[in-house]
């Protein structure tokens, strides 16, 4: 055993200096990449200035052709170049043979090869390229090297290939096919010449493609196609919807939406009833009027009529007249709900009109719930009269239990509710029912004890064994029980290696694809899904305002932000609504999924792309959910309010989804402390690590667990956390989960582990349908979060983060071991259950025996070298390994930073990491004194740090 110690010892040592020596060779390989690159740059410059290339010696490498490819691209992605640049540059590809370099790697067995070749010869304007780039997409079957092939054919613009590209969409998923219409828009008039050919062939694909077409660029010729495939009942229901759509929106002349109110199809019927608000008239209205005594239209009706009420003078007074001479009970109440979207005109006229249609407004409004507006009236009103007249209907329709009567006390000044006679009350910041975070304690009891039962074990097999002594019995089981130990650390770190293996091979995956995309190509339209931000919000005054700016600069083609106030105690609300100019704003979006009480939703006009809810507090779950009934886009983003993601984050997460064949259903991204680096405006403009020791610490803690235990995982396929501070999920699939996992939906329970649940449901879900799904990690994506500074705020984050992870396994208790969930069941549960639960127990309890071995004289130097060895140098390799696989494909800190965090990773393997596995210990028992919710979090905010510019 003495020899396999020092064995141990010195392949370690080996490992280690192995690593720092790849870290060193790898800083050497950029400085030389940087140099091949200007060179390139330098190269590219005089072959341009003449007009006979001189190739000798340029490109007699395959590395030197591809930088200078490489230069040519990036001056054709940021200056065009002019036709004789573009002749000159052709003309070194074709005496190179350049093109056929990259045409011969089409025949690639490899996905990416063949991709980068697509890629390439999109910036080869050679007629090789063109022709081999359309025999290959005839013969490709990957959807992702087909785009990048259309890519490139649409970039050589050659316009010629249009029908074979049309060809190509047999048997295509419905997002490929919308990529490749985004991407056709260039050959418009092609496409427009074809079209005759195309409205006669029957596919499903042509069909969805010139809908679709026809949408992003509308044509007279396109109507009657549309009308033909929206009247045809035999259609898909999805495309018959999305043609009746795009003739609203787009040819809205040659289709009357009030003729299809009575469709079969409810979701038409609703939409048609909608679209007639584009249609102000009196016909219309009483169309509408009509329309509102069926209890399937009527919300929509009443909208619509609204929205006349609002454009229109002539629908206004037509309905206002016919209010007078209403006898119906049922059309008095929907007329004056509807005419009540000009209750200043009432209020302001109801001495020259009859008091009592203003009087019955009111009085409709308060049955409704929605006063918004006679808030906002007597807010700003400086009129006495109007004052006294509202306030008098106010107090003759007062009663105790009165809906509105808290909405009342909550907004009002206090001048008026005093004139009102009720008195002021706080918001209600209380969530109402109880929490349900019930986690079943007899497992861990039997866990706990099973544990309590290991030592005991040991040291009953040394007494069968024939020792009587006390000092033999605890000497022989201690030395037998820390070599278990040292065999059991040496698994769990060879298997993060192995990880980190894994993510080191994903890493260089994602970052060679991550080349192939240009922005123009990303910003093509319908390349990327639209994004809705979810930003839950509780007491985080200290950096709200930069998180939401940060969040508004996003680098993004369609993006939407969504900041829910949960309740907050502090100044949360009042800083959005005063920054942003928010004005309060009756909601009319959909409760796809029950949650606490929304108190309002806040929008600005001129700021359209934001929006935040005002709710009772219900936990961030709970808020998450509330942002899901108002979000707008295809995908949701959980985001922690206090964070700020890179301007690029959101193009780098979503644009992974191009290069994957299944559909994704989730997405995470890096997490990394921002409490070092320099914030101005809500951006990140110095990227330091942290100069206390907590941060710092956790900066490596980090490194190991995001860029590279989550990112193994993904490669396994068998990812099981997405961190709620940066997690994207596609929302029909979140909602048809029930969303989040709160005591509001279908589950009745609560959960602190939110994130986590939500992916295991949501993979769950998939496996039981058998439906293939992909759940990606991108290295490429980050966001930056302040991390806690004080021992107290870290406790209870990571009790916090160990009570989620325990309510997660019992509550999927039966996946584990099941085959039935493959990677899931057999590798992330089981691995979750012995390391991440049972693992901290036994951690300490090692180190505990280890430290009375010592004390007792029990160690001998074997055992003295493989304790250290195993649990502390192997821990120490595998985070210089995290250290040197994050910096591998991209530069996070600065070189002084990285040498910083390295000698700070010894200090961390040997302190910080028993600190937090002490932590996770106090989470589990904190399950069995039955503690719940979040814990008081502290930030310290980063709002108040500049730069020194």
């Amino acid at each position: 055993m003495t020899d396999f110690a020092d064995i141990f010892l010195f392949e370690v040592l080996i490992y280690i200096a192995c690593i720092l020596l790849l870290w060193i060779i790898q800083s050497y390989k950029h400085g030389k990449e940087k140099r091949l690159h200007r060179w390139a740059q330098n190269t590219l410059t005089n072959i341009l200035g003449r007009d006979t290339p001189h190739t000798k010696g340029i490109v007699s490498t395959a590395r030197k052709r591809n930088a200078l490819l490489d230069a040519w691209i990036s001056l054709s992605q940021t200056i065009l170049p002019d036709q004789l640049e573009k002749k000159r540059f052709t003309a070194l590809a074709t005496k190179t043979a350049l093109d056929m370099y990259w045409i011969r790697r089409l025949r690639s067995s490899s996905i990416y090869t063949r991709s980068r070749a697509a890629y390439y010869l999109g910036y080869l304007e050679t007629d090789r390229s063109k022709r081999a780039l359309v025999a290959s997409l005839k013969q490709e079957q990957k959807e992702s090297v087909k785009l990048y092939l259309i890519h490139s054919l649409v970039t050589l613009g050659v316009s010629s290939s249009l029908p074979d590209i049309i060809d190509t969409l047999h048997g295509s998923s419905d997002r490929f096919i919308m990529r490749v219409t985004g991407l056709l828009l260039d050959f418009q008039s092609s496409f427009i010449a074809l079209f005759p050919n195309l409205e006669t062939r029957p596919e499903g694909e042509i069909c969805a493609l010139i809908v679709e077409y026809a949408r992003l660029a509308p044509f007279k010729n396109f109507a009657a196609y549309l009308k033909r495939v929206f009247l045809d009942l035999h259609t898909d229901k999805a495309l018959r919807l999305k043609a009746f759509e795009c003739l609203l929106e787009s040819y809205p002349y040659t289709i009357n939406p009030s003729d299809f109110l009575d469709d079969p199809d409810l979701h038409i019927a609703q939409k048609a009833c909608s679209n007639l608000a584009n249609r102000p008239g009196k016909a219309n209205a009483l169309i509408l009027l009509q329309k509102m005594r069926n209890q399937n239209h009527r919300e929509h009706a009443l909208h619509s009529l609204s929205l006349m009420v609002k454009t229109s003078n002539d629908v206004f007074m037509f309905l206002k007249d016919r209010l007078s001479t209403e006898q119906d009970p049922d059309q008095h109440t929907l007329l004056c709900r509807a005419l009540a979207a000009r209750l200043d005109y009432f209020l302001l006229h109801q001495q020259s009109d009859k008091p009592h249609i203003a009087q019955d407004i009111i009085h409709t409004v308060l049955a409704t719930g929605q006063i918004s507006d006679i808030i906002t009236f007597l807010n700003t009103n400086h009129n006495a009269t109007l004052e006294r007249f509202v306030i008098s209907i106010l107090q003759s329709a007062m009663y105790s239990e009165a809906p509105w009567l808290m909405e009342l006390q909550s907004y009002l000044s206090p001048t008026i509710l005093q004139k009102i006679g009720i008195p002021k009350k706080p918001v209600t910041q209380q969530r109402t029912g109880t929490k349900n975070e019930y986690i079943p304690r007899i497992p861990l009891t039997i866990i706990l004890v099973s544990i309590a039962l290991v030592l005991p074990s040991f040291a009953l097999y040394s007494f069968l064994q024939g020792n009587t002594s006390v000092r033999a019995v605890l000497s022989i089981s201690f030395r037998n029980f820390l070599y278990a130990f040292s065999f059991y650390s040496m698994v769990i770190t060879s298997f993060y290696l192995f990880l980190t293996a894994c993510a080191y091979k994903e890493s260089r995956r994602q970052t060679k694809l991550t080349t192939l995309k240009s922005e123009s190509f990303l910003f093509t339209k319908n390349m990327l899904p639209s994004i809705s931000i979810l930003a839950p919000a509780f007491n985080e005054e200290a950096s709200i305002i930069a998180s939401v700016e940060s969040l508004r600069h996003v680098l993004y083609p369609s993006v939407e932000i969504i900041v829910i106030n949960d309740g907050s105690k502090d100044n949360t609300l009042a800083l959005l609504i005063d920054h942003f100019s928010l004005e309060r704003h009756e909601g009319d979006h959909q409760q796809a999924l029950s949650t606490q009480h929304i108190r309002g939703v806040y929008k600005n006009p001129s700021i359209p792309e934001l929006a935040v809810i005002d709710k009772v507090n219900g936990g961030k779950a709970d808020s998450l959910n509330a942002g899901i009934n108002l979000a707008q886009g295809e995908y949701i983003l959980g985001i922690d309010s206090d964070s700020l993601l890179d301007r690029k984050a959101l193009l780098s997460i979503a644009a992974a989804f191009i290069d994957e064949e299944k559909p994704v259903i989730a997405s995470g991204g890096n997490i990394l402390p921002i409490n070092g680096c320099t914030i101005n405006q809500g951006a990140i403009i110095d990227r330091r690590v942290p100069k206390q020791a907590i941060p710092l610490f956790q900066t490596i803690e980090y490194l190991r667990s995001f860029l590279n235990g989550r990112l193994g995982w993904a490669h396994l396929r068998s990812l099981m956390i997405i961190s709620g501070a940066f997690g994207l999920f596609r929302k029909e699939e979140v909602v048809q989960v029930r969303g989040y996992l709160t005591s509001s939906e279908r589950h009745g329970k609560d959960t602190v582990g939110e994130d986590m649940e939500l992916v295991v449901r949501l993979a769950r879900r998939m496996k039981d349908n058998k439906k293939s799904f992909r759940i990606l990690y991108n290295a490429q994506a980050t966001c930056w979060t302040e991390v806690p500074s004080t021992f107290p705020i870290l406790r209870r984050q990571r009790e916090r983060w160990q009570r989620g992870l325990i309510d997660i396994l019992s509550f999927h208790r039966s996946m584990i071991l099941n085959p039935r969930y493959g990677t899931y069941g057999l590798l992330g549960f089981p691995y979750y259950l012995l390391f991440e639960v049972i693992g901290p127990w036994l951690e300490f309890l090692g180190l505990g025996v280890f430290a009375a071995s010592l004390a007792a004289g029990f160690v001998d130097h074997s055992l003295l070298i493989l304790i250290i060895t195993s649990n502390f140098l192997f821990s120490f390799a595998l985070s210089i390994t995290s250290l040197y696989t994050s910096e591998r494909e991209r530069t996070l800190f600065p070189l002084r930073d990285k040498v910083f965090l390295a000698l700070a990773a010894l200090a961390e393997t040997i302190g910080f990491r028993q600190i937090v596995s002490f932590y996770r210990i106090s989470g589990f028992v904190s399950i069995l004194r039955k503690v719940t919710g979040w814990g008081t979090m502290t930030r310290t905010g980063f709002t108040m740090k500049r730069s020194k510019q």
